[in-house]
């Protein structure tokens, strides 16, 4: 692939709800948090794998999202480096969860059809909110983190009815955009 190339994966949709506007009041003004619509929880991140790759895996792995999955979003986190995160994220407030499960059941088949390397760590179930810049200074970091760290943990369960193939958006405002869903319906909603 070529650089610049956009990034390809497979999520679960996540609603914001009405715990989002809270926690964004809540952010440094001077901080941008992502979209309410570009929510996600990653299952398998396929890298720069194109497009005709990123729908083989979606194929594989659709077929194994049969019903809803779900999950409680507990602590606001740091992910990678801990004193230059890569993103601060809303993690997951249990080890396992149906989310967890599904996330390690299909995301190295993606990853294997789409051409990519598999993932080595253990699914971490998380929400990106906040994307560090990555050249911001030590005081703005400092600032993401002391955010991350003062924010009480939202002990929020939700449940997740929509998995989507993302690449990046081409609509201001958006980082990504959806190229293919698959929606299942909740017991007892039909």
């Amino acid at each position: 692939m070529r650089p610049g190339d956009p990034n390809w994966f497979i999520a679960l949709t996540v609603e914001p709800g009405e715990w989002y506007t809270p926690l964004l009041r809540t952010i440094p003004r001077h901080i941008r948090a992502f979209n309410g619509g570009d929510l996600h929880i990653t299952v398998a991140f396929l890298r720069t794998c194109g497009e005709a790759k990123a729908r083989v895996a979606w194929e594989a792995v659709a077929p194994f999202f049969t019903q809803p999955l779900e999950m409680t979003l507990g602590a606001v986190e740091p992910m990678g480096n801990r004193w230059r995160p890569s993103a601060i994220a809303i993690c997951s407030a249990t080890v396992d969860s149906s989310v967890g499960r599904f996330i390690d059941q299909t995301r190295d088949l993606a990853t294997f059809k789409a051409g990519v390397e598999p993932e080595l760590r253990a699914p971490r179930p998380h929400v990106t909110v906040i994307r560090p810049p990555k050249r911001g200074s030590l005081e703005e970091i400092r600032e993401i983190l002391d955010w991350a760290s003062g924010t009480a943990p939202l002990d929020l369960p939700l449940r997740f009815s929509r998995l989507a193939l993302y690449t990046r958006s081409v609509e201001r405002g958006r980082q990504f955009q959806t190229v293919e869903e698959k929606f299942v319906e909740t017991p007892g909603s039909a």
